[in-house]
């Protein structure tokens, strides 16, 4: 085990990297699910990436809990820090996706003007969303469809922020508590509302898993080095695999658990300082909220030039394809990340009450 006040890093640039991983995940899989609708050869590509999200949501889990347990931090601050940190860039993404769903709707396959839907998805409020169905039903997404997760996310750290008014010792609890309720109240309703339906998921126990975790470390409870890279490797491949077989049970109950334990092996690696500085991929774990949220405006661009340069259908331009959305999604993304997130970051951030204490950039 480790002295972990002697050790404890400013960041955890190994969690870093998997933040990156993540958006490139999500991205891939969105990227093939546009393929589907281009070209008859999207079978020969597995099928997986929705696990970038789960990965996401227990790092958000770690973060918090990691970046406040050995402070006292007012709800208000917490709250304010967090939505400096999302607000900005997703509020542009969603006037942008407005604007083109108002003027040019056939751009875009999941998103149509409705000022309803609209004025909730600025404000992190679940709402079914008239242009994106399962079926004939509306899913529960925002105007930027990947926004979802954020839904969650601001919903936890309303949560979670609730618990820094106690000890530290009772906010574990009084968060697991809040969530497992959540959970249950859904799992009894044979008929739950919007708000229940959305909010008592099970995938909102993958934040708790980030705690546990970031409860592990902190108490220095962490993993050596070769067992470390062991069960981090194990874990990862069973969360591809996971992805890709889409079994039966929730993924909160099979992907979770594998990205808790993720987490716990890069995070214990990074702690006996065997994690070594990848620039590219430090970077694009800077970037990946700005990955994430604009690669979708990326992968419409991407159709389109399809379409104008009438590829046909073979196996070689499906995988030119695939490339391409991976590489302008990112180039994309670090373009957005440079210039405007964190510029206006960095801006937002100048006033004497703000001072940004985030583990990770992107938390």
């Amino acid at each position: 085990m480790f002295n972990f006040a002697q050790n404890q890093p400013r960041e955890f640039i190994g969690l870093q990297y998997l933040r990156g991983i993540a958006a490139l995940l999500v991205v891939y899989f969105h990227s093939l699910l546009q393929l589907k609708g281009l070209s008859d050869v999207s079978d020969h590509f597995p099928l997986f990436g929705e696990s970038g999200v789960d990965i996401f949501f227990v790092l958000s889990g770690f973060v918090m809990w990691f970046t406040t347990y050995q402070k006292h931090q007012s709800p208000g601050r917490f709250l304010q820090k967090r939505l400096i940190r999302i607000v900005p860039l997703y509020w542009a993404a969603t006037f942008l996706a407005a604007g083109v769903a108002l003027l040019l709707p056939q751009m875009l396959k999941s998103t149509s003007f409705d000022f309803y839907h609209f004025l909730s998805s600025l404000f992190f409020i679940p709402w079914p969303n008239p242009a994106y169905l399962i079926g004939s039903k509306p899913t529960i997404t925002p105007v930027i469809v990947p926004g979802w997760t954020l839904n969650y996310e601001i919903f936890f750290y309303l949560i979670f922020s609730v618990s820094l008014v106690f000890h530290k010792n009772l906010r574990l609890s009084l968060t697991a508590t809040a969530l497992f309720v959540l959970v249950g109240l859904r799992a009894l309703s044979d008929t739950p509302g919007t708000f229940l339906k959305f909010y008592g998921d099970p995938i909102i126990l993958e934040f708790l898993y980030g705690v546990l975790i970031a409860v592990i470390v902190t108490t220095r409870a962490t993993l050596k080095p070769i067992p470390a890279l062991f069960i981090g490797g194990i874990s990862f491949a069973a969360i591809i695999i996971l992805d890709i077989m889409d079994p039966p049970i929730d993924r909160a109950f099979s992907i979770g658990p594998m990205a808790a334990l993720l987490i716990l092996s890069v995070a214990s690696l990074e702690l006996s300082s065997k994690v070594p500085h990848i620039s590219f991929l430090s970077k694009i774990g800077d970037a990946s909220y700005s990955i994430y949220l604009t690669h979708i405006f990326t992968l419409v661009l991407a159709r389109l030039v399809y379409k104008l340069l009438a590829l046909s259908g073979g196996l070689a331009n499906a995988y030119i394809f695939i490339l391409f959305c991976i590489t302008s999604s990112t180039t994309i993304g670090y373009l957005a990340y440079r210039y405007y997130e964190r510029p206006i970051l960095r801006r937002l951030k100048q006033g004497p009450a703000i001072k940004d204490t985030s583990l990770i950039g992107q938390a």
